[in-house]
């Protein structure tokens, strides 16, 4: 599998579900995705940072990293968005 492409296709919204599970394989396999927080946080596009929100939270750990960005999202006025970040904070912000 090539996780640079699969990367691609997900931060470019061109897949469909599966890249996301992919994505999230080749995390487990040791791809870096300390860009992603950046490349999700960075775009206007709400289904970015959907997938984003997704990612993450198969990927666990990088949610950990993303509670700053992701507290305020459950503010967002986008209900899908709105929704991911409250259902991942309750989950993983035991803070």
């Amino acid at each position: 599998m090539d996780c640079d492409e699969t990367y691609r296709k997900v931060i470019d919204a061109d897949h469909e579900g599966y890249a996301l599970f992919d994505l999230a394989q080749c995390f487990l396999d040791g791809y870096d995705l300390s860009k992603l927080r950046k490349d999700m946080l960075s775009s206007d596009d709400v289904g970015i940072v959907s997938d984003g929100l997704f990612v993450a939270a198969e990927i666990g750990g990088l949610v950990v990293q993303c509670l700053p960005e992701i507290r305020p999202l459950a503010e967002s006025p986008d209900p899908d968005i709105r929704k991911s970040a409250i259902s991942l904070l309750s989950v993983y912000d035991k803070a």
